[in-house]
């Protein structure tokens, strides 16, 4: 019955609808596209025209529309791994950003393959999206791909990695962030504090080790090779992480774990081991998740401002779209730390 309707609104023309409401083309058109107002069309005779679409199952013609204006009103959006809390709520900031200015998102997954990330750019190429937000993997260097992008002339933001003052980009400053974080843990009292990171060879595990060793020469603390710990990036990893640092001797006084993820891991462990937080150990973690609230002990942690990442990366490239010579932009945004009970 469905497939009945779409196929006869499929064949439904604004001279259908006229016809059937009494009224010129014209009319119809202005009515149809929100733009009564420019003709004065009398609210009766738009109810009028608003009920008969209704009643004839009518669906405007987007590809139509594209067609004549040049746009396909979407953009693409490459993410390195859609499973992570935080790039999911990056994600609902740039769909809620795009719908509100008119637009659609089309996400692909890379799951940290620079290969992936090339295959969703020739797809969105060939859905002629009208700009890009990619959001590269930990351990990006595809320099071609941005080369490509500005050879073809498409607008892109990179979000999360800077290449240059000639590329648009949007970052949060990581070494800072994890510098606030492990300084809070000192000015605390601690000095035996622990680094929980994931794959050394990601760019933000290096900027936030990079943060953390920043905290400890500030204040005159050792860096020890051995309260490093990796594991995954999750809260699984965090789990195996608390396991591994009870055994550390001496016992690490405070943790400082690469995200919330880990952190909550971390906690969890914890309290399995009769360990009390924060008077036995401390714990920070990174990007304050809506999770980070929810623990038995609320975490405290750094925000980097996923959410205005999202809003400005859509801001940023939709003024590209509609003006190509403006000069690329830089934006570094400061993380703060969240303070509360771990």
């Amino acid at each position: 019955m469905m497939l009945n309707r779409l196929r006869i609104s499929m064949g439904i023309t604004i001279q259908t609808i006229a016809d059937k409401a009494g009224v010129s083309k014209a009319t119809v058109s202005y009515v149809l596209n929100d733009r009564a107002g420019e003709q004065r069309i009398p609210e009766k005779t738009r109810a009028r025209i608003l009920n008969a679409a209704k009643k004839l199952n009518y669906r405007k013609n987007v590809y139509a529309k594209c067609l004549a204006s040049g746009k396909t009103m979407t953009l693409g959006l490459v993410v390195p791994d859609i499973g992570h809390l935080f790039i999911v709520e990056i994600i609902k900031t740039i769909q809620r950003v795009a719908s509100e200015n008119g637009y659609h998102i089309i996400i692909g997954d890379a799951n940290d393959s620079v290969v992936r990330e090339k295959e969703y750019f020739n797809d969105f190429m060939e859905r002629r999206v009208d700009g890009l937000i990619i959001m590269p993997s930990p351990v990006w260097k595809n320099s071609d791909l941005v080369d490509e992008m500005n050879q073809i002339n498409i607008p892109f933001i990179l979000l999360g990695r800077e290449m240059g003052a000639e590329y648009n980009s949007i970052v949060s400053d990581r070494v800072q962030g994890a510098f606030l974080a492990t300084e809070h843990l000192i000015r605390r009292g601690s000095r035996k504090i622990a680094h929980v990171i994931s794959n050394p060879l990601f760019l933000p595990t290096q900027e936030k080790l990079k943060g953390y060793r920043k905290a400890l020469e500030k204040y005159d603390i050792e860096f020890d090779e051995n309260m490093i710990i990796e594991t995954e990036s999750s809260c699984e990893g965090g789990l195996e992480a608390g396991h591994k640092l009870l055994k550390i001797r001496p016992r690490p006084t405070a943790v400082f774990a690469s995200n919330d993820e880990v952190a909550m891991g971390v906690l969890k462990s914890l309290d399995k081991s009769g360990i009390r937080v924060p008077e036995d150990i401390s714990v920070v973690g990174y990007d304050n998740l809506n999770i980070s609230i929810f623990a038995n002990v609320s975490l405290t942690t750094v925000d980097q401002s996923q959410r205005e990442m999202g809003q400005k990366a859509v801001e940023l490239l939709l003024e590209r779209i509609k003006d190509r010579k403006l000069k690329p932009e830089q934006i570094v945004l400061m993380p703060k730390l969240i303070v509360r009970e771990s």
